[in-house]
């Protein structure tokens, strides 16, 4: 926080003190504290005060589920990916983002990568026909190009 230019002074700890408890309980006894217990106390409040203006607050399943949903939509299949998200099986990842293997663009490339994956027909140029039609509930019938 000196970095930032906060600095905290002894005034500001002190005008803190009256909130500090006199006593804590350890162990089911309850001591009386010494004032520069209570002073390191009040430091800490206003350092951690301090902090949380400052601080950028991040949620790390954010990241965690970003990555997840990149990685699917960019075809590493989902035995790898629980392998690398430190799940047992990939039930939890099917679960989770059932909802990826829905998207439009998503199946209509899956379908491309097979038919890029089938080669060129033997007879030639391939037709601008699609030669792959899957139906699906919520898009209804999807085409791959390429044959």
């Amino acid at each position: 926080m000196k970095q930032k230019g906060i600095k905290q002074t002894d005034a500001q700890a002190r005008a803190l003190l009256p909130k500090i408890p006199k006593t804590k309980q350890v162990g089911g006894v309850v001591v009386e504290r010494t004032e520069k217990d209570r002073l390191c106390d009040a430091r800490e409040r206003l350092r951690t005060a301090a902090a949380k203006k400052l601080a950028t607050r991040y949620c790390l399943y954010n990241f965690r589920h970003s990555f997840c949903n990149r990685a699917l939509k960019s075809g590493v299949d989902p035995i790898t990916l629980a392998e690398i998200m430190g799940h047992s099986n990939a039930n939890m990842i099917m679960k989770i983002y059932q909802h990826i293997h829905q998207d439009n663009k998503h199946l209509k490339a899956a379908l491309a990568k097979v038919n890029r994956d089938r080669g060129p027909p033997r007879g030639g140029t391939p037709p601008t026909q699609p030669c792959i039609r899957v139906r699906t509930r919520r898009f209804g019938w999807l085409s791959g190009f390429g044959c």
